[in-house]
């Protein structure tokens, strides 16, 4: 009769043991895989865009304004256009609207028809049938795939707004972009930088008027063009929670679809990304961020990048006109 040997108590547990420590090991490598997957898709969106922006160029002449805007709002010692509050309102054939950069390029990416039914007399509120329609380009598919519903806390027009986020933005130069109080923090202000803004700003830097690639005088491949943006909501013992607040939306202009790559500690912008400062870009790819230059070229960049101070690499990157040839790392 032959004898049928059993696993004892120690093999088994050595087995378990074994498979556990196998599964341990393969994780990390297959996270790792997957997000290298997510962030060759999101370099595949940000291609697109700039693609799309390029072509702008080439069929306009000029790149699209940063906003388009008519209401002004006064902030400490500067002009600001108060792109929310125009974005915002259900005026109708009034010419405001409080719109960004981002609807010029539709029609550069296969959203043609989604353009041809924007009502340029209404505002991105009075919009909201098209504004809410989520785009899977503007998505970084690490961080979502279309607008989740805890997203409206983040700062929507609407605070029920079905769809229409956006993870991707436009660059506004080495320079304060924003009227940073509690209560303007998303007015756009260009005019209120380090110094004279004209040599600072990038090339999404005014509202209502085209940058021209004339006037990308560092060239083209020295400059910023686009780049992944931060969502912000604030940490729960921030001291400054209206600095960690982001405002979501393609179609919305500002710091929705807008970033700075200023160091600043006078406007509260230590510099860098990744930085938990609602002007500046960021990601949740480990360690980096996904950045485009203003020829196409797309850059994975470090976040360790020298932003010391304004007159470091990565300042000088975002600015179109100072002189400085600064090289991507």
């Amino acid at each position: 009769m032959t004898r049928r040997r059993a696993f004892t108590l120690v093999e088994l547990l050595v087995v378990i043991a074994i498979i556990g420590i196998l599964i341990g090991l393969l994780l990390p490598a297959i996270q790792a895989a997957r997000e290298a997957g997510r962030r060759a898709s999101c370099m595949n969106n940000a291609k697109q865009i700039g693609l799309a922006l390029l072509n702008h160029v080439s069929a306009k002449q000029k790149f699209p304004p940063a906003c388009i805007c008519k209401t002004e709002a006064t902030g400490p010692g500067t002009k600001t256009w108060d792109t929310w509050s125009e974005a915002s309102n259900m005026g109708f054939n009034t010419g405001k609207q409080g719109r960004s950069w981002m609807l010029d390029i539709l029609p550069f990416m296969e959203y043609d028809r989604l353009y041809k039914q924007w009502d340029f007399d209404r505002t991105v509120l009075g919009n909201s049938r098209i504004a809410f329609t989520d785009i899977k380009e503007f998505y970084c598919p690490s961080r979502r795939s279309a607008l989740r519903k805890d997203d409206a806390s983040m700062g929507m027009i609407y605070q029920d707004a079905p769809g229409g986020g956006n993870d991707y933005g436009g660059c506004v130069g080495r320079i304060n972009g924003w009227d940073n109080q509690l209560t303007y923090h998303h007015n756009f202000s260009p005019e209120d930088s380090l110094g004279d803004p004209r040599p600072l700003r990038g090339i999404f830097a005014r509202a209502n008027i085209g940058t021209k690639l004339s006037e990308v005088t560092d060239g083209t491949s020295h400059t910023l063009m686009i780049a992944e943006l931060q969502r912000l909501r604030p940490r729960p013992d921030s001291p400054k929670p209206e600095y960690e607040t982001s405002y979501d939306g393609w179609a919305l202009g500002g710091s929705a679809t807008l970033f700075a790559t200023a160091t600043d500690p006078e406007h509260k912008n230590l510099g860098g990304f990744n930085n938990w400062f609602f002007e500046s870009p960021g990601s949740l790819h480990p360690g980096g961020a996904v950045f485009v230059a203003a020829d196409g070229a797309v850059i994975y960049m470090s976040e360790n990048i020298d932003s010391n101070d304004n007159n470091s690499l990565f300042p000088a990157l975002g600015s179109m006109a100072d002189g400085i040839t600064a090289q991507f790392p």
